[in-house]
């Protein structure tokens, strides 16, 4: 018998239950006017889904490669989405050392510019593996089609020539998220790509990875 979690959002948590039997796990979903029957290999978490908000967000990983000779099943590497406006604190700082992978460097986190709040947490990341014997790989997160606010970045980017625009209106073609919205890259204009690559660039400087949007 196995006992059976949701998220918030309601998917279910695969990675909660355990001593998994070797072999295929079996699940019925029901939708208003049909029951499927959906059948997952269990020797790949990479389709379940764990916690509902940003900073709990968690997702197993399913290409286990990356980690060479230290994986093991005794323990499933799970990442986690941290994105915060506010400082994060130390108990926060506890649960993302837990974590094989985190992406940081979409909210300043008590900051000015988002690059300073993802150092910050970072290092205090970093400081918590050592004293705990554990291992955070870093990831910058970093969109390739829409303007994400408060990076200093955009201190060198030139709004006027390098962000979309509708040809008749003139005005900036946006998301329509929040506010009022975020402008689009315009990824036709050259200058424009040397700028998001060499900010790229800039960001692995202090991180381990990239992991890219857009």
């Amino acid at each position: 018998g196995h006992t059976r979690t949701y998220s918030i959002n309601g998917a279910f948590d695969a990675v909660k239950v355990r001593n998994f039997p070797d072999g295929l796990w079996f699940e019925l979903k029901y939708e208003s006017s049909q029951i499927l029957l959906d059948i997952k290999a269990l020797n790949d978490y990479g389709g379940y889904v764990s916690r509902g908000s940003y900073l709990l967000d968690e997702y197993a990983v399913g290409d286990l490669s990356y980690w060479g000779n230290s994986f093991s099943w005794d323990k499933v590497p799970t990442w986690r989405n941290a994105r915060k406006n506010r400082a994060v604190r130390d108990d926060e700082i506890d649960r993302l050392a837990k974590h094989s992978i985190i992406m940081l460097g979409i909210s300043p986190s008590g900051f000015t510019y988002n690059e300073e709040g993802a150092s910050d947490t970072a290092r205090r990341v970093k400081e918590r593996n050592a004293m705990t014997n554990t291992t955070t790989k870093i990831l910058w997160y970093w969109n390739s089609h829409n303007a994400w606010s408060r990076y200093r970045a955009y201190n060198d980017f030139n709004w006027d020539e390098w962000a979309r625009k509708d040809p008749v209106t003139g005005e900036w073609i946006r998301d329509g998220g929040y506010g009022e919205g975020r402008r689009y890259y315009n990824q036709s204009v050259p200058e424009m790509r040397e700028w998001w690559i060499r900010s790229c660039m800039d960001f692995l400087k202090s991180d381990e990875g990239q992991y890219f949007d857009g």
